[in-house]
């Protein structure tokens, strides 16, 4: 079975079986939908089987990033029944989550999926539950500079072409923690850094922007002005602190008004200065196929 998938995965990269490329006519069969339902058959009948699924799961990658017009076709098969085949490959990680090979093929897959597919995909991948799945891989390979590298491709792509609730999932389900934890843990890795903050900008700037009780704007989760991820969050009895903070307030203000009103400081006349928020650095346009060599 493991030989049979790495093959598959060879022929959808047009590569032989010891990495020459030159595509082999007689492989063709393998590559579209009916690749796409035999790596995901595997999934079904090996779950358990590390090994073969890791085989599938980079079976699946290579399919979908093959250079030929059979990706559609694989999208779709991975599409039908409702989704049945991305269910498939979410539940592989789920079930292997210190597997180093499923967890970094199964991020690999998707991201591929998410960026094939795009805004058609992307909705039915939000609900079996790839978010999670993809955080989960990143929170448990911290150390693993690829699986959070394509994991933070992953979010951006989802980000990129999602609405705002596959936005707002991946602040549900740990996308902005692994996130921050990627690009501390690897602060001298370029493409982390680049995806991550790319990421983090295309989350921030989708999300909702909330209204306080004096109708000022609040900080998004996980900026400065919040103290990180959660920051903004108001808790109940917050209001009522804020009454009394109100009271003690226009006490004081009626008090100081007389000498307020009577003269300006020259402090008052001083103009701010503006200062610019540090652009994202540029994301490389197809970083994620620059990853490492992949060996099948």
């Amino acid at each position: 079975q493991c030989a049979g998938l790495a093959v598959m995965g060879c022929a959808a990269l047009e590569v032989d079986d010891e990495g020459e490329e030159g595509k082999d006519p007689s492989l063709s069969a393998l590559l579209g939908a009916s690749g796409v339902q035999l790596a995901s058959a595997a999934l079904a009948e090996h779950a358990g089987n590390a090994e073969v699924e890791a085989r599938a799961l980079a079976a699946l990658w290579a399919l979908l990033e093959a250079d030929s017009g059979s990706v559609a076709e694989s999208v779709q098969a991975l599409l039908d029944g409702e989704g049945e085949g991305i269910d498939r490959m979410v539940k592989a990680m789920q079930g292997h989550l210190a597997d180093c090979d499923v967890q970094r093929w199964g991020v690999a897959a998707i991201g591929a999926l998410a960026r094939a597919g795009g805004e058609c995909a992307i909705p039915l991948m939000v609900i079996q539950g790839v978010v999670e799945a993809v955080a989960s891989a990143m929170k448990q390979l911290p150390d693993v500079a690829e699986v959070q590298e394509r994991g933070l491709g992953t979010l951006v792509a989802i980000a990129t072409d999602g609405g705002k609730e596959e936005v707002q999932a991946i602040v549900d389900e740990g996308g902005l923690e692994a996130i921050q934890a990627a690009i501390k843990a690897h602060p001298d890795n370029q493409q982390v850094q680049s995806w991550g903050d790319a990421a983090m900008e295309l989350v921030l700037e989708q999300l909702p922007k909330k209204t306080g009780v004096a109708g000022e704007e609040e900080e998004e989760p996980g900026s400065a002005a919040s103290g990180g991820i959660g920051g903004g969050r108001r808790h109940r009895g917050d209001e009522a602190n804020d009454e009394e903070d109100d009271g003690a307030d226009a006490a004081s203000t009626a008090s100081a008004s007389t000498a307020v009103g009577e003269a300006k400081t020259e402090d008052d006349e001083e103009a701010a200065t503006d200062g610019k928020v540090p652009t994202v650095a540029e994301v490389t346009v197809g970083a994620l196929s620059g990853i490492d060599d992949v060996e099948l």
